[in-house]
Order: structure tokens, then sequence, then C-alpha cells
């Protein structure tokens, strides 16, 4: 037969104290898996925006190289001393034209790149605000536990001292 030597007081103090280090430790274990998670897709994304904001430099100047030799000018603004035969100002037109098309693209995936930043930036916001709570809930159960538990704080304190009646 089991014999519970402690009264119902004492054992939901300890069952908090217990679920509160169990909650702590949860939480802490989470956390650093989802730093972990959030290191590794950060890199990407950082990584990602540095090389697409590396092309956009490049071809804004290779666009601007690209208008002043079909202009007859030099980057700087200094008339160019070679002349173009009509087909290979067309050529350059055609590669003028490839280019921009390049730098929309390359435009819309850093913006693409931007919003996927931001969003790694509120999913780690909602972690760590999860983490927060479930920190607060497990230390708040921890002292509660504790302090019930070693001041013995009896939960439904019968009033009677004298046994019941028979007619009660």
């Amino acid at each position: 037969m089991l014999r519970l030597d402690y009264p119902f007081a004492g054992i939901v103090y300890k069952l908090g104290v217990l679920i509160g280090i169990v909650l702590i430790g949860l939480t802490l274990y989470w956390v650093s898996l989802e730093l972990d998670e959030f290191e590794v897709r950060a890199g990407v994304v950082y990584e990602m925006a540095i090389m697409t904001s590396l092309e956009l430099d490049s071809l804004n100047k290779e666009m601007l190289a690209l208008e002043a030799a079909i202009e007859g000018t030099t980057p700087a603004g200094e008339e160019q001393a070679i002349d173009y035969s009509k087909e290979e100002i067309a050529r350059l037109m055609l590669d003028l034209n490839n280019i921009r098309a390049q730098l929309e693209e390359s435009t819309a995936r850093l913006v693409s790149v931007t919003e996927t930043k931001r969003a790694l930036f509120r999913a780690l916001a909602i972690t760590f605000g999860g983490a927060l709570a479930s920190l607060l809930l497990g230390v708040l159960l921890l002292i509660l536990g504790l302090i019930g538990w070693r001041f013995r704080i009896k939960i439904f304190e019968d009033r009677r001292r004298a046994p019941r009646a028979e007619g009660d």
C-alpha cells in the first residue's frame, strides 16, 4: 500500500520546484539550438546580401562604361579617341540592354534578401520573447515552490482543530 508521508501541499511545492527546473533547463536548451540555427541562416543571408550588393556595384560601373562608349566619351567625360562602327555600337547597345536586365534581376534579389533578413530578425524576436516568458514562468514556479516547501505553507488548511462530530 502506498503511503504519503507528506501532506498534499508538500507534494505540490516539490512538483512546482521540479517543473520550474525542468522548464528553465528545456528553455535554455531550446534557445541554444535556435541560436545555432539562426547563426547558420544569418551567415547565408548576409553572404547573399554582400554578394548581391557587390554584383550591383559592378553592373552599375559596367553600365556607365558602356553608356559612355556609346556616346563617344570616357566615363570621366573626356572625348574618346576610338570611333565605333554602327555594328559595334549595335552590339554595345545589346550588351547595355543585357546589363540593364541583369541589374533589374540583382535589384529584385537584393530586395528579396532584405525581406529575408527582416523575417529572420522577427523570428529571433519571437524566439527571445517566448524564451523570456518561459524562463519567467520557470523561475516563478521554482521560487514559489521553494518558498512554500521551506516554510511549509499549507494550501488548504482546515480551520477546525477538533475532529468532526458524528452528526455533521
